[in-house]
């Protein structure tokens, strides 16, 4: 097993030996804040503590020369040490060799091997180089590189095929699990790698605890040189407050040097891309072309999401039910305990249930907010068992997409003995203890769509969103170029499609009961979290 490295031994190495490309010349490297910040928060990394460490950094903050540095450090004093460079393509590729070569020139160091594919020191260790849709593919390298110790992935969100990118990560898992080695992503943020997109989801994989590691945003203001000279007497606005709160305190000179940056949304938009301040903005698209207004992305970058109420297909189901033995891929998170009085309305989005076609459930309560929330990718009986439990937990009214309906409303009957070739007859069982509940299947049309989708929208604008997913799908909605909104590059809706039919159904019980399109919306509210939620919930 590989001692943790000496990091008191590197800061002194930086101190006295290694140089970097500076304005005079060749420079002894000061850590900024930056850097230091990288250190701390992603140390697993630095203790070769297997992982995924990801930093989602603002631009030019040095994280690659950091990284760098540390790589030839390692090779340096560490024998037989091997670390793996990945970058998103060739271009790049060539960039991260020439900085590592000029860094060790620099610092005076020999290789006794140095091309495109490895550098190596003489007794030392060596840097293995790999290009993702290069001539070579980075499973070739992983098998070239033998037994390797750690792992950069870098500018991860610059592919020129997002999907290798995904390629890649699959080649590598094998490998770090083997040799318990660490992979650090180190990457500026990129709106059309955001959700559905590798980049984006091993990040949230990671912040979910689904894989060991560490997310650590990497804002623009631990960049001692993002600051222009501010006018005397400069007013901020609340925003700005807003921004330098988060921050711990900003100067005059580094609002100002936002303020420039950010003059027209389509500006803020970039900013938030390229410089991001919050994790949830970082992602989201700069093109301008997002739906939802800036105040609700503002007011949902502030947002922490509830645990969910109940485990995730769990507590719905009675003993060893063979319909609750689901993929990894499936899921039902329920915010809410029913209120016995309380009407509840759900959408069900189908969909075939492969690939990336996934099935999806959203419960409304009255009011509106989120009461459970599920995606699915199952065959029709068991999507069926899940939708049942799940509307007879909570009494709830559903409206069903017609599309795709036809293997799962059979089932849906309830109180009937099926039987289906090849399916054990306990799992059918389930279905046939089922209470009767009601529901409604629409068959939707291009315009009705758009009013579905529309209505999830000014719903999520009036009371907030209480599931993480749904408001990634949210923020991923696009008008594109004949001004429908759809899902964005790499992105899903079909939790905004279930959001939205639970909307619909529930905006039609308003009108019956009240007449008034958003009598629901105007009673007292009180603020969670900057979620409005019904008063005394």
């Amino acid at each position: 097993m590989l001692r943790a490295p000496d990091m008191a031994a590197f800061r002194r190495w930086l101190r006295q030996v290694a140089r970097v490309p500076g304005e005079q010349g060749m420079v002894p490297p000061v850590l900024t804040d930056a850097q230091e910040g990288a250190l701390q928060a992603l140390a697993g990394f630095f203790a070769l503590d297997m992982g995924w460490y990801a930093a989602v950094k603002a631009r030019q903050v040095g994280m690659t020369t950091l990284l760098l540095l540390w790589s030839l450090w390692m090779i340096l004093n560490t024998p037989g040490f091997v670390i793996i460079w990945v970058s998103p393509h060739d271009k790049i590729a060539a960039e991260v060799l020439a900085k590592f070569r000029a860094i060790a020139t620099g610092c005076g160091v020999k290789l006794a091997r140095d091309n495109a594919e490895q550098s190596e020191i003489e007794g030392g260790g060596r840097i293995v180089w790999a290009s993702i849709g290069g001539g070579v593919s980075t499973a070739d390298v992983v098998g070239r590189a033998g037994t390797f110790r750690a792992a950069v992935l870098t500018e991860i969100a610059y592919p020129y095929d997002p999907e290798l990118v995904e390629v890649a990560i699959h080649a590598l898992e094998p490998a770090l699990v083997r040799n318990r080695a660490p992979v650090f992503l180190d990457s500026t943020p990129n709106g059309k790698t955001g959700p559905g997109m590798p980049y984006f989801e091993i990040t949230k994989r990671i912040e979910a605890g689904e894989v060991k590691g560490a997310v650590w945003l990497c804002p623009w203001w631990l960049e001692p040189s993002y600051r222009e000279d501010a006018p005397p007497g400069m007013v901020r606005t609340p925003e700005e407050d807003r921004v330098s709160d988060r921050a711990g305190g900003l100067d005059d000179d580094q609002i100002q040097w936002r303020r420039s940056r950010t003059k027209t949304e389509r500006d803020r938009k970039k900013f938030a891309e390229k410089y991001p301040e919050s994790l949830l903005e970082c992602f989201l698209d700069g093109d301008g072309a997002s739906v939802l207004s800036g105040d609700l992305i503002e007011k949902m970058a502030a947002y922490r999401f509830p645990r969910p109420l109940l485990e995730p297909l769990g507590k719905l189901h009675a003993g060893d039910d063979p319909a609750a033995q689901t993929s990894g891929k499936s899921w039902l998170r329920v915010y809410d305990a029913p209120i016995n009085g309380q009407k509840y309305f759900a959408g069900l989005d189908c969909a075939s249930g492969r690939a990336r076609d996934a099935q999806a459930l959203c419960v409304l309560d009255w009011e509106g907010n989120v009461a459970a929330v599920g995606r699915f990718f199952l065959e029709g009986h068991r999507l069926a068992s899940i939708v049942c439990r799940a509307c007879s937990y909570f009494g709830a009214w559903a409206l069903i997409e017609a599309q795709w309906s036809a293997h799962v409303v059979p089932y849906l009957r309830g109180g009937v003995r099926l039987s289906v070739p090849g399916v054990p007859q306990t799992e059918l069982d389930v279905l046939a203890m089922v209470q009767r509940w009601r529901f409604d299947v629409e068959a939707t049309s291009e315009r009705s769509r758009t009013e579905i989708v529309g209505g999830a929208i000014e719903l999520a604008e009036a009371v907030g969103v209480q599931d993480e997913a749904l408001w990634q799908e949210l923020r991923a909605l696009r008008r594109n170029d004949k001004g429908r909104i759809a899902a964005g590059p790499g992105a899903w809706d079909d939790l905004v499609s279930a959001y939205g039919l639970a909307e619909r159904l529930r905006l039609r019980n308003l009108a019956r009961v009240g007449g008034a399109r958003r009598q629901a919306r105007v009673g007292e509210r009180r603020k969670v979290g900057g979620i409005r939620r019904a008063a005394g919930r």
